[in-house]
């Protein structure tokens, strides 16, 4: 008999052991769940956040874009200065004109606590061309082109390429 419980304990004991590897498994899979599942909450909530952010952008960046636009209506160079006063003005919490180049290629910086900074550059086109100002021929802007100045994460790919949508009156959101 003590030959039957010996076995019957060593056969409990296996059972046991069995049971903490999967609950151990168990323990582990939830972990890795929820790493993923935080991982694609937060990469969720950046998008959300931009999408939210970008019409306050476009607002305060609009007065720049159609100053540098009226400066190639207008076929002036002069006007270039004028549209960088226009420019200088815009300053919020989400959105900073940092410099306007000759040619009117407006360089942003974004601001957002959850995105950092992200820096796009808002380039003139005619015609699938860079767009250069000459004095005394009116040109019509017919696109936007929006270079980011660096772009690793979903986030900044976003703001770039819907910016360039409303800047372009392509947006559908």
């Amino acid at each position: 008999m003590s030959g039957a419980k010996v076995h019957g304990e060593e056969k409990n004991s296996i059972l046991q052991s069995r049971k903490n590897i999967t609950l151990i498994e168990h323990m582990t899979f939830i972990f890795v769940l929820g790493l993923l599942v935080a991982g694609i909450w937060s990469s969720r909530y950046e998008v959300i956040m931009v999408k939210e952010n970008l019409n306050k952008i476009y607002v305060s960046i609009n007065p720049c874009i159609l100053a540098v636009e009226k400066s190639y209506t207008q076929g002036s160079s002069n006007l270039i200065s004028d549209s960088v006063r226009q420019c200088e003005k815009v300053n919020t919490h989400l959105v900073k004109v940092k410099t306007v180049n000759v040619n009117g290629v407006v360089n942003i910086d974004n601001w957002h606590p959850s995105l950092g900074k992200v820096s796009v550059n808002l380039v003139p086109m005619i015609d699938n061309d860079l767009a250069e100002i000459a004095d005394k021929e009116s040109q019509i802007i017919t696109a936007w082109r929006c270079d980011p100045t660096r772009a690793y994460r979903q986030a900044d790919r976003l703001l770039e390429s819907r910016l360039c949508d409303l800047l372009n009156k392509k947006d559908k959101s």
